[in-house]
């Protein structure tokens, strides 16, 4: 497997440019492959030329959690990964979490078959709104599949940093549990669950791994 090293600034870039193509692209009513290109050209320029502290900054205000010390303790690598793998995010895009307690190909078959009326959860109206936004949302993303899928990687942890310590340590033993695997998705999700709900058995990947001591 090759992979690329990176630094800690590089995943920030790169999950602040993500965010920021949702903005520019992915809330607009025109989405099309120029305008995801052309926006990501302006929006690379503008953050490769930033210091580190105005990544910070940027950082902060989309995600507090990143300042609890995640992505500065980590060793990072670009690889390419295994949906089998990874674990998304638990009840990502407000799914109910029945969803997600397992791998991204796992999430991906789920939701096929829920979109064929052959599997059902019960479900409050905000997780049958959320499953009906993230179906529509995986359509969109399969037409811009390739340039998202070697420009905009997503980004790993390792296993049970999110998943574990975020939702399974912290719900009613009554809840289902999420599976422990490899890695846990903590940015990138749905852009992950769409190339598995599309037969890719692999993605791009920016991988935060514990440093050598």
């Amino acid at each position: 497997m090759i992979s690329k090293p990176l630094t800690p600034e590089d995943v920030k870039k790169s999950f602040v440019l993500a965010h920021e193509l949702v903005d520019r692209v992915f809330k607009k009513s025109d989405i099309s492959l120029k305008r995801l290109q052309d926006e990501h050209a302006k929006i690379k320029e503008e953050l490769w030329n930033l210091s580190n502290s105005e990544i910070d900054q940027k950082m902060h205000k989309l995600r507090l959690r990143i300042y609890d010390g995640w992505y500065d303790s980590l060793d990072w690598t670009e690889e390419t990964i295994s949906f089998e793998e990874m674990g998304p995010y638990p009840g990502m895009q407000f799914i109910n979490i029945n969803f997600t307690t397992g791998s991204i190909k796992e999430t991906a078959e789920r939701l096929k078959l829920a979109e064929k009326g052959k599997l059902r959860y019960d479900s409050t109206p905000e997780e049958i709104k959320g499953l009906e936004r993230l179906l529509r949302k995986i359509k969109s993303i399969n037409s811009l599949q390739g340039f998202l899928h070697d420009n905009v990687p997503a980004i790993l942890v390792p296993g049970g940093m999110q998943r574990q310590t975020h939702y399974n340590d912290t719900i009613p033993s009554t809840k289902p549990k999420c599976k422990i695997l490899k890695y846990d998705v903590d940015d990138g999700n749905s852009r992950m669950v769409s190339y598995a709900y599309q037969g890719l058995t692999k993605g791009l990947t920016l991988v935060g791994r514990a440093k050598d001591k």
